[in-house]
């Protein structure tokens, strides 16, 4: 067995990548209250479930505002930007998450820990790391995860050639945990599941 073979079914994350989609994070706007009263130049950081973070214009700070108590215009702009983005409310844009778990080969009976760390760009896009332990010790790297959400899942999937072997692998996302599967033209196949840390 290859050095790489405990390992192969998540290097194939590595040629999964898309266009990434515009967002208005980091662009200045007037920002207003329901009542018309109170306004702030501020960009949108991100925005978590009913709630969204703006760093002021004039001072740099952070500020949490419900989105309830934004104007109509701001939250019809809120909606927009989400649906653009494919933002569906699963997880928000500049999201940081982290998954921990494991993974296995079904061919070679070998598994081990994996953790990966992402940061959500968009519905379509996430800019994640893994980390964990292979039959010949540790290793991390950096990938783009093309992602499509369904609801409350997240869809992924690709296709990769790794050492002149193909691999085609689906996976999701649903309440919290990441689950996998893959196949390689070499015969490799198995499963990865990872837990979302809080």
């Amino acid at each position: 067995m290859s050095k790489f073979a405990a390992w192969l079914p998540f290097l194939i994350l590595i040629a999964c990548s898309s266009r990434l989609v515009g967002d208005e994070t980091g662009k200045t706007r007037t920002w207003k209250d329901s009542t018309g009263k109170y306004k702030i130049e501020a960009s949108l950081v991100k925005k978590i479930g009913d709630q969204v973070h703006l760093q002021r214009k004039d001072n740099g700070k952070i500020i949490k505002l419900s989105v309830k108590r934004l104007s109509q215009a701001d939250k019809a702009y809120l909606e927009k930007l989400t649906t653009q983005n494919g933002l569906k409310g699963t997880y928000a844009i500049n999201e940081r998450v982290t998954f921990s778990g494991n993974w296995n080969n079904r061919k070679y009976g070998t598994s081990g820990a994996l953790r990966c760390s992402a940061l959500v760009k968009n519905g379509k896009t996430w800019k994640a790391k893994f980390d964990g332990t292979g039959v010949y010790g540790k290793f991390s790297y950096d990938v783009e995860i093309s992602t499509r959400e369904n609801g409350k899942q997240i869809q992924l999937q690709g296709k990769s050639t790794v050492s002149g072997h193909r691999y085609k692998w689906t996976g999701s996302v649903k309440n919290g945990v990441l689950t996998g599967k893959y196949t390689a033209s070499n015969g490799n196949n198995g499963t990865f599941q990872l837990e979302q840390v809080k």
